[in-house]
């Protein structure tokens, strides 16, 4: 779709005279690329460094004589010329106004904007996409939903994923006015709430379906600290104790395999049992010279849950410093 600002005054905003700095477009469907164009004239001359755009959607260029130039351009009084602008509505729904600015040497800078009251093409079934809490003893998890569209479509391809995510049903085999799809989440890292989106390709009008879906990473087994122990200032020559916890939410700790590196005269103290996924490890060690130290303690482990077993390796980073008796 074709749009060219209009107005009957010119609008005036610095170095360049626009016909209209803003395009309405009214209500459109979610998914349209619209081309926009901004006719103006050049009233002082101006270089123009730069096309600062304030979203991804939105595509800008100059055209000289229907020509593409590459900015920084040096525009010069009297002369006319166009931007033209790719404005992608994929993935956006409500009122979704966004836009540019023309900045110049020693002028000041330009905006030009666009809105849109954008209908959604696309509607998913279920309406939010929530893999729920996923743990790293899964090597991955599925999420099967269905799109459905205005009219019958398919997905060509996928344009585009997070690292962590497979989807497996694109493309997709007949036209039809839904589409299953399945995302596969591999085994998450780290903790929290996490995002993760994705970008389809339909055959209808090359419209572009985005998803985004979300999940709580939460790894089976876990350790408290989590990845560092900072031990602050320690005595040379003393024992400096200190105690690990490891716990998993359901299953079995078996026996811990404790090592260490670089960890002076480190030795495993007691290992106590708070119950069957509960584990708390008292170590000690004994610093010998002066000046800060920094060593790695590896917990090594068979996690039993669901009839299941596997070995688990979990890393945790140890620090301390012996200071100097000056």
């Amino acid at each position: 779709m074709v749009i060219v600002g209009c107005s009957h005054v010119d609008e005036h905003a610095g170095p360049l005279m626009f016909v209209s700095s803003h395009i309405d477009l009214g209500e459109q469907w979610a998914g349209e690329n619209f081309d926009l164009t901004y006719p103006y004239e050049v009233a002082n001359d101006v270089m123009l460094n730069e096309i600062k755009t304030n979203c991804g959607c939105f595509f800008a260029t100059l055209l000289i004589d229907g020509q593409a130039v590459d900015v920084p351009y040096y525009l010069k009084k009297g002369d006319v010329g166009e931007i033209s602008v790719q404005f992608r509505s994929a993935g956006f729904s409500g009122v979704k106004a966004t836009g540019l600015e023309l900045i110049f040497s020693g002028q000041p800078s330009t905006s030009l904007t666009a809105e849109a009251s954008l209908k959604k093409w696309f509607e998913t079934e279920p309406e939010v996409l929530n893999f729920g809490r996923v743990d790293d003893s899964r090597p991955e998890v599925v999420l099967t939903f269905t799109v459905k569209g205005q009219e019958p479509f398919r997905f060509t391809e996928v344009l585009g994923a997070s690292p962590d995510l497979e989807i497996d049903s694109v493309p997709t085999t007949e036209s039809a006015l839904s589409q299953e799809v399945v995302l596969k989440l591999n085994a998450p890292k780290g903790f929290g709430e996490k995002v993760i989106s994705f970008n389809l390709l339909s055959d209808y009008k090359d419209y572009r379906f985005v998803g985004l879906a979300r999940y709580y990473a939460a790894p089976a087994v876990w350790t408290v600290p989590a990845d560092k122990v900072l031990l602050g200032q320690l005595p040379r020559g003393l024992e400096s104790q200190f105690a690990v916890d490891l716990m998993s939410e359901r299953g079995k700790i078996g026996s811990v395999k404790v090592s260490a590196l670089k960890l002076p005269n480190f030795r495993v103290i007691q290992e106590y049992i708070e119950g069957d996924n509960h584990k708390r490890l008292f170590l000690g060690i004994t610093p010998r010279d002066y000046g800060a130290f920094n060593g790695e303690l590896n917990l090594e482990f068979i996690h039993e849950q669901g009839g299941k077993r596997r070995q688990v390796l979990r890393k945790i980073n140890v620090y301390g410093l012996v200071p100097s008796s000056g």
